[in-house]
């Protein structure tokens, strides 16, 4: 069977100012939607252009890849792309 990998995209930029670490039922909230994905997927891997985010993520289980361009869904699908040739990853993607 192949490896099933989500993809979760945080960016610092926001006009709310850390958003996705704002706390959630007693957590950040990035850190709720790692710890739910890992239950499901094989291997979680969060796209940021953020170090704080980054840490963050990794404290939490997943995999990271850092990029000072994470913004709309095209520039998302292309993060990905680079972070699989990068890794040699060619299974399955879920955003």
């Amino acid at each position: 069977m192949q490896e099933i990998l989500a993809i979760i995209t945080v960016r610092k930029g926001s006009s709310i100012k850390d958003k996705n670490i704002r706390l959630y039922k007693g957590k950040p909230l990035l850190v709720n939607c790692i710890e739910k994905c890992l239950k499901v997927f094989d291997k979680v891997v969060v796209l940021s252009d953020s170090e704080k985010y980054a840490e963050l993520a990794k404290e939490s289980g997943a995999d990271v890849f850092i990029d000072d361009v994470v913004g709309n869904l095209e520039d998302v699908t292309i993060r990905m792309r680079k972070y699989c040739e990068a890794v040699g990853y060619n299974g399955r993607l879920v955003l």
